[in-house]
């Protein structure tokens, strides 16, 4: 099966749904990452305070958000005057499966400061 056709009601409520989670993720892994470099910063202050030269070397990858991804997808969609959306199969696997081409890293980079590890 190469496409399929799905009502924009549906695809747009999944998107939302798709970037709606992303987004609580990625608030998340920021609020994980500012304790972290939080946490960095006063140990290196502490060491510095007791006269020992700290490593200054911050090498944690920020946070990677990916909403502008889903809202653009999303504005086209709202966008669009046809009721029935044709999706090939790349289509489908990113809008409805949230399997886009970034997925694997952002999910990598941001699980290093969620809960969800």
């Amino acid at each position: 099966m190469n496409a399929i056709k799905v009502l924009k009601s549906e695809l747009l409520a999944k998107l939302r749904e798709n970037r709606d989670a992303h987004r609580a993720t990625f608030a998340e892994a920021m609020d994980g990452y500012k304790e972290k470099v939080q946490t960095w910063l006063e140990d290196r202050l502490a060491a510095a305070k007791r006269g020992r030269v700290p490593d200054m070397i911050f090498a944690l990858p920020h946070p990677i958000d990916q909403t502008k991804d889903y809202n653009r997808a999303i504005a086209m969609l709202e966008m669009s005057v046809e009721d029935t959306i044709e999706l090939e199969e790349d289509d489908f696997k990113q809008y409805v499966q949230d399997e886009w081409s970034w997925s694997r890293q952002t999910s990598i980079t941001n699980s290093m400061y969620t809960k969800l590890k």
